[in-house]
């Protein structure tokens, strides 16, 4: 119908599909200092549009899941993404984490609390049995979160991108 689907409700956050009025924020925060030191830029804006626009009707319309925005419960602030996608080269119960914060609310456990709900939602919901993340060696504050959570390094090498891969059985 249009309108973004509420996701998940976490302690300090709401979890909910993209809107393309989302945009202007969501480059608020990509501009801050680091947010991408370890991932990719957004496009420029019109093609930023576009490529969310598509996003919405193809990923979410298809999966019914992907990567969603972030916001305060208390200022209704965009403070990151998060979200579990599908790839071609994973099996099927198994999908991809991503995230981000920004970098101004870096180091106060944002990244473990809905990380840690999207872990349960895509156990409980989905019915997903593994969750995968790649991320970059020297992003240590990543491995660090990541281990918190359960996942193991599963990377005997670094892969051709340069990636770690972690994982996690969710059952």
């Amino acid at each position: 119908h249009g309108i973004p689907m509420e996701i998940l409700e976490t302690k300090r956050t709401l979890v909910r599909e993209l809107s393309l009025e989302d945009t202007p924020e969501l480059f608020q925060i990509y501009q801050e200092d680091h947010m991408t030191d370890y991932m990719e830029h957004l496009y420029p804006y019109e093609e930023e549009m576009t490529y969310e626009e598509n996003y919405i009707r193809n990923v979410y319309g298809l999966y019914d899941y992907g990567i969603w925005i972030i916001r305060d419960k208390e200022t209704n602030e965009l403070i990151g993404r998060a979200g579990v996608e599908s790839k071609p080269d994973l099996p099927l119960d198994t999908v991809e984490l991503g995230y981000a914060i920004a970098p101004h609310l870096w180091h106060q456990g944002y990244a473990t609390e809905v990380c840690s709900a999207i872990l349960d939602y895509s156990r409980d919901v989905l019915e997903k049995s593994c969750v995968i993340a790649e991320v970059d060696p020297m992003n240590q504050w990543s491995i660090a979160m990541l281990l918190r959570l359960g996942f193991q390094n599963v990377s005997e090498n670094k892969r051709e991108n340069g990636l770690l891969t972690y994982r996690k059985p969710l059952i």
